[in-house]
């Protein structure tokens, strides 16, 4: 459905098609790259045999890059080493002063009740990922790094790391992440359509003027 050209019938093991077409088409050519995630052995085997991008949820840049290598190599066993790329999934509390950042951070959590945070906790304990996170949060308090914050994996699980500060600073958490060869980004935030808009006027412009060659979209 993505390169057909015309309307497309297709009789396979599990689903029938007819006559279905895919409009419009995706930017990318042929077809999307294929994003995966998770933290377990098994999510890591399959990144390394099938995805074009895995995707890390905040962590360290130091386990990042440890997590990095160890995907690499098991790409290599699967002659992808070249193939298999990189990229962050973070929420983003973007204003255009850092008080005003961790005012509106704060009021994502402000009525989360313990109740809320031990269920995320008892509910989603076997996820190897979600263990992380918690872990990151035990040991590491508020912040894994200067404005990294863990705060949101209180309210919620998987992706709870989030950036918070000024357009610079948000630039520069972003721009380690780049530099540690990083080059996809899953962001979100909340309301998700305005945070989107501060990132597009107030933090894209920094990563695009400090990374000019590598901002277009593949």
């Amino acid at each position: 459905m993505w390169t057909q050209t015309t309307p497309t019938d297709w009789n396979g093991s599990y689903y029938t098609l007819k006559q279905v077409e895919l409009v419009p088409k995706p930017y990318q050519k042929p077809y999307p790259k294929f994003y995966l995630g998770g933290g377990s052995q098994q999510a890591a085997e399959l990144s390394a045999k099938h995805s074009d991008v895995h995707l890390f949820w905040g962590d360290t840049t130091d386990r990042i890059v440890a997590n990095m290598k160890s995907l690499q190599e098991r790409a290599a066993k699967h002659g992808r080493e070249k193939d298999l790329g990189f990229g962050m999934r973070l929420q983003i509390v973007c204003r255009e002063n850092e008080k005003d950042a961790w005012e509106a951070a704060a009021g994502l959590i402000r009525n989360v009740t313990a109740e809320r945070t031990q269920y995320i906790r008892t509910y989603y304990a076997q996820s190897i990922a979600n263990q992380r996170v918690q872990e990151l949060a035990r040991s590491m308090g508020d912040l894994i790094a200067p404005n990294l914050w863990t705060g949101l994996t209180k309210a919620r699980p998987g992706a709870g790391i989030c950036i918070v500060g000024n357009p610079e600073q948000c630039a520069s958490v972003l721009q380690q992440f780049i530099d540690i060869g990083c080059h996809s980004f899953c962001l979100s935030g909340y309301l998700h359509d305005a945070e989107a808009e501060r990132f597009r006027r107030l933090v894209r412009p920094i990563l695009e003027d400090r990374n000019r060659a590598r901002m277009q979209a593949v």
